[in-house]
This record gives structure tokens, C-alpha cells and sequence, in this order.
């Protein structure tokens, strides 16, 4: 994937992040630290998970809010599904 076209996605999941309420926001997006926790892996792993495009996510504040929906379908990926 080009640099552009991942930062036209980052720049439209980054819009969405900001549309939402804060409650709704908690509920569609996940800390590193709580998303590599629900999945078993270490926050380190799903930082480079991140990096390499594999997981969207967004960086508010100087750390990274996984798209837990992102996080889901990577998940059924892994397992064959």
C-alpha cells in the first residue's frame, strides 16, 4: 500500500474518531494496552501490528487507539476464518 493512500485512511479514521462522543468512542476504539491484553499479545507486538498496516488505528495524544472492528477482523484472519 502507497504512503498516500495510508495516509487518505489514517486522515479519514482519525475524522471518525473525532465525530464521535466520547462514550461511543470508548466503545469503537481500544488502548494498545487494552487491546493486546483482550488478545493475549504484548502491547509491543500489536505497536508493530500497527506499524506494518495490519491493524488500523489512530494516534491521539501521542498514543494509538486501535479500531477495535479493525482489531476483530484481523483477529478472524489469524485464526483461518
Amino acid at each position: 500500500m502507497t504512503s498516500e493512500i495510508l495516509m487518505m485512511r489514517n486522515k479519514s479514521l482519525v475524522d471518525h474518531y473525532l465525530r464521535l462522543d466520547p462514550v461511543e468512542r470508548r466503545r469503537t476504539f481500544l488502548s494498545t494496552r487494552d487491546a493486546a491484553r483482550s488478545i493475549g499479545v504484548a502491547q509491543r507486538t500489536l505497536q508493530n501490528w500497527i506499524m506494518e498496516g495490519k491493524i488500523d488505528a489512530v494516534r491521539v495524544g501521542g498514543r494509538y487507539m486501535v479500531l477495535a472492528e479493525s482489531l476483530e477482523q484481523f483477529i478472524r484472519l489469524a485464526d483461518g476464518g
